[in-house]
This record gives C-alpha cells, structure tokens and sequence, in this order.
C-alpha cells in the first residue's frame, strides 16, 4: 500500500523536515509521494515540490482539491471549484489531480449529506468535462456518503469518466471544526464495498485523510491502493506518538487519568513491536521536542506498512488497539 505524505506547510518547514529526515540516516524516502493543496500552499512551497519533482527526490505530487479547507470554513465551495480549475489549466506538471469535492460532516442532516454528495459528484463530472484533455486520466474524483445508497449514486455518475482512481473522503469527523477525520465501520463498510467493485474495473482505490497504524492495516484488509495523511504532524504536535499497529498516546504528562505514556512503558511498547528509530533513543527528548516525536511517527507509518502481511499483526493489535481487531475481523466476515 502507497503512503502518501501532506506537506502542506510554509517553505521554511518543509526543508526543515527533509533535513531532520536526513540527519536521522533512514534509507527510505518518506516523501516520494506528496499530497499538497494548491491554493493554500505558500507559492515558494511550491517551487520547491516542483523542484524536488523535477530532481527526482519526489516520485509523484498528488494536487488535493481544498475540500478540507471548504469543511473547515476557509473557502467557499464554488469559489474553490474556480480557482481549482484554473490552477490545474496552468500547472500540467502534476502527477495526481483531485476533483473538487464537499465534504459532509458527522454533524450534517442526511438532507445536508445528500445535497454534498450530489454537488460533489455532478460537479466532479462537470469539472472533469473543462479539465484539459491531456489532465483527464490523472484525475482523482471523489466518493461521498454516509450510506451505501449514497456511495454507488458516486459512482454511477463516475461510471462514464476516464479514470485510473477513485478516492474515498467520508469518515467520521470531529474535533474543533469537524476538522479530524476517523475511521468508522461504516466508512470502512463503504471502502470494502468500492475496492471490491473497482478493482473488477482495473481502478485504484484512494482514502483521504486517515492513517494512524492501526487503521493502515484496517485499509490494507479491505485493498486500499493509497492513503495520505498529516496525522503523524498534527498528532506530535498534541504531545502524542505512535507505534506500530498501536494507536497514538500521549507522553508530554505523567497522569494515569489521562492515559499517559510512562518511560517504563515506551520501552515495552518499543520491545513488543520491534520499532526502534533514530528519533526515539531518547525518551525525555521525545517528550521535549515536537520534532522528534514527528519524525519519529514519520518513521513509524513506514514500519507499520512492512509489517503488514507479518504473522505478528493481529496479536499485537488484539492486545494493544482491541477495538482495530474487532473492526477488522467484522468487515472481513
């Protein structure tokens, strides 16, 4: 399974996170397949994806469409549709174009959900129709609903499209702004449900916005091609780590009520999963240093996607993540 890393951060940031990954002396390239989002990335940001691209050091950039950014308030809807289209007509360098999509929030009315699901999908098609030809087969319409009924309305309309990927963006949201994304049966229901069908059809199957260890095996199972996330950022900055196959904890504080992370802990953890990284030799830095814990879950999204198909796997998460097994052996039954 494809790891696909969002970067959508200022320039001074991402030379930052190419030189720690450097300095940590790991072989594997985190970062050579990208996720930005075109209109809200700094332009010198830019300049650099499309250097990194152009040098090689990037495999393919995946450009997002800013539905997330809609979710969360930044920008209308429509408005992102126009401003989308005329950056994908001027930038052909791209790898991967994602079509605009409105994305419904656990919050939403099943009125409100259809309404996105609708304009997600009609104007997918439209969108499609005005890219030029030549972007056609890179794009990426996406899939969104709360209920199987609303899943297969997707993609009847995508039926007719020229494409080689389909992505998947309903998951559960909360958090300030609905702006987490998490992984429900019921999404996992609807991944299950378009992997079996387009992979009959010859097309990969995408999911945006997730991919804690857990949940990389749970998309694995159901034959998820590629997943992006920026959860391993956005989770060190909460003071939290992961491990392989372990949900994230928290270790910037030492309370039981909290479910924190002890030391003593770590190391078990460490010894049970096998992980050990440049980033986590030191467990007091670890709770010091943002970077570190981000690199480090960097490492650990890497680890976790080797250890997959190992004998390993549900033993550690039937004792470490129990509700990811039960998950799991549901949607395979």
């Amino acid at each position: 399974m494809r790891f696909v890393a969002s970067i959508t951060r200022e320039p001074d940031k991402i030379r930052k996170l190419l030189r720690l990954w450097a300095e940590g002396g790991d072989k594997r390239n985190p970062f050579a397949h990208v996720l930005i989002t075109p209109l809200f990335i700094h332009p010198r940001s830019l300049a650099i994806i499309r250097d990194m691209r152009g040098a090689g050091q990037i495999e393919q950039v995946y450009f997002d469409s800013g539905g997330y950014f809609v979710q969360m308030g930044r920008i209308d809807y429509y408005e992102m549709y126009w401003q989308l289209l005329q950056f994908y007509r001027a930038n052909e360098w791209g790898d991967w174009y994602v079509l605009p999509d409105y994305v419904p929030s656990s919050s939403d009315d099943l009125d409100t959900v259809w309404f996105k699901v609708q304009e997600t999908a009609q104007l997918s098609w439209q969108f499609y129709h005005e890219m030029p030809i030549s972007l056609r087969e890179r794009a990426i319409p996406v899939v969104h609903g709360h209920s199987l009924e609303q899943v297969e309305y997707c993609l009847e309309v995508y039926t007719e499209l020229d494409i080689q990927q389909i992505g998947f963006g309903s998951f559960g949201t909360g958090g300030k702004g609905n702006g987490v994304n998490t992984l429900t049966p019921q999404a996992l229901s609807s991944l299950s449900l378009l992997s079996d069908l387009l992979t009959q059809q010859g097309i990969r199957v995408h999911a945006f916005g997730v991919g804690t260890p857990p949940v990389i095996y749970l998309l694995d199972r159901v034959g998820v091609y590629s997943f992006d996330s920026v959860g391993w950022m956005k989770t060190a900055g909460f003071g939290k780590i992961y491990m392989p196959l372990v949900r994230a904890y928290n270790i910037t504080y030492d309370d039981p009520t909290a479910r924190g992370l002890t030391e003593e802990r770590f190391n078990i953890l460490k010894a049970a999963t096998g992980h050990s990284c440049y980033f986590c030799r030191s467990f007091d830095r670890l709770v010091r240093e943002r970077d570190l814990r981000m690199m480090h879950n960097l490492t650990v999204i890497l680890d976790t996607l080797e250890v997959l198909d190992s004998d390993a796997v549900l033993p550690l998460l039937q004792v470490y993540s129990p509700q990811y097994a039960r998950l799991a052996e549901e949607v395979m039954q």
